[in-house]
């Protein structure tokens, strides 16, 4: 669409090959798009955002980036992830890191567990909402404090 070389072919498509396409999949703010054809049963992880139109049974393991379901996305998994989008239906858990979002088109059958919450007038929810913000460290260090602090009154 736009070649920055400013070279196109005569119907007015840029010339770049698809065999250049994944080098920009690899870069920083890459996603990868699950078209509305494409159905996958399994396990789904990766190192880049994810839009998903199409269907997904299993589970979606993203933790540190973002997942989208677009309006024609159809899920049953449950889904964990930075950030999660929802425009389309989707049947099982969400856990955001950030935030999770069901837009006004979206529908969610689970429970949602995220620091941010956004329901948008006209979306559809049935499950519940843990908004508990969950400590870093802290409790990991407490014991080796607590075992320190007994070994020097024994």
């Amino acid at each position: 669409m736009f070649d920055k070389s400013g070279k196109s072919d005569s119907n007015g498509s840029d010339t770049k090959s698809a065999a250049t396409a994944p080098s920009r999949s690899a870069a920083a703010g890459a996603s990868t798009t699950i078209g509305s054809s494409v159905k996958i049963k399994g396990e789904v992880t990766g190192g880049e955002d994810l839009i998903i139109q199409g269907s997904v049974e299993g589970t979606i393991n993203l933790k540190d980036h973002s997942v989208a379901i677009g309006e024609q996305g159809r899920i049953q998994a449950n889904v964990y992830a930075k950030s999660i989008s929802v425009q389309g239906e989707l049947t099982g858990d969400l856990q955001g890191t950030e935030k999770v979002t069901i837009s006004k088109s979206g529908k969610v059958k689970g429970n949602i567990s995220a620091p941010r919450v956004v329901l948008e007038d006209g979306a559809t929810f049935k499950g519940s909402i843990d908004m508990e913000s969950k400590p870093a460290a802290a409790p990991a260090s407490a014991p080796a404090a607590n075992n320190s602090a007994k070994a020097k009154t024994a």
